[in-house]
């Protein structure tokens, strides 16, 4: 009779005995499983696209593009608030575009790392995305909720 644990590959050394004792308690089956889903194992669609530099060029150079227009929305709306006008309503078409964008990077990204999108080595940034995502997407239906009474 044997007890298996957690820590039972910690404690025995050698492969064989155990092997011999998940035999015994039948789960050899489940290691030859687990090795041959690791073998087959394919990246889901688009990962390597969403891992290469195409995309993080384009999506950088989003970024930058959102950051400078966000200077210049500042400034427009600054002078029309100054000149007694209304804010002109393409910087909202335009900051909608960007939003739109960010949240089409981030589905896909999420659609294409999975589980990496939450555990993965850049998780700290996914999670910066998602938030920064969600409080634009926040704003905007503040917005519409705001228009609409």
């Amino acid at each position: 009779r044997s007890v298996v644990s957690w820590g039972l590959h910690e404690t025995v050394e050698d492969r064989s005995v155990l092997r011999q004792c998940m035999t015994r308690v039948g789960l050899e089956r489940s290691l030859d499983f687990i090795q041959k889903a690791k073998e087959d194992h394919q990246p889901p669609i688009g990962f390597q696209w969403v891992q290469g530099s195409t995309f993080d060029s384009i999506t950088s150079c989003m970024i930058v593009l959102n950051a400078m227009f966000v200077g210049y929305a500042a400034s427009a709306m600054l002078h029309a608030e100054m000149d007694g006008k209304e804010a002109p309503q393409a910087l909202a078409v335009v900051e909608m575009m960007f939003a739109t964008f960010f949240i089409f990077e981030l589905v896909v990204r999420l659609m294409a790392e999975r589980w990496l999108f939450f555990f993965g080595p850049d998780f700290k940034w996914n999670l910066l995305d998602s938030v920064l995502v969600l409080s634009s997407v926040m704003l905007f239906v503040l917005l519409l909720a705001g228009a609409e009474m």
